[in-house]
């Protein structure tokens, strides 16, 4: 969700993952469902209410995105 909410389109979020396009938009659909809304400003919205936080903020000390350090996740050994 933070890549969403910092504007990144499907394609690219897909990118810095090495995942389809597809994959991020099957995902996000999901995400949607689970939160209850039906586009992508209403999830970083609902986003930001539940949880309080602007983008830079983290939540328990967790990082901003996923993988900071790199655009690649890690290997599954890394893991």
């Amino acid at each position: 969700m933070d890549w969403v909410g910092k504007g990144k389109t499907n394609a690219e979020i897909g990118s810095i993952l090495s995942i389809s396009e597809f994959t991020v938009r099957n995902h996000l659909y999901h995400i949607f469902q689970k939160l209850g809304v039906y586009n992508r400003t209403q999830a970083a919205s609902k986003v930001a209410q539940t949880w309080g936080m602007r983008s830079e903020q983290h939540i328990n000390g967790a990082p901003d995105t996923l993988f900071p350090q790199t655009n690649n996740p890690p290997l599954a050994g890394e893991l």
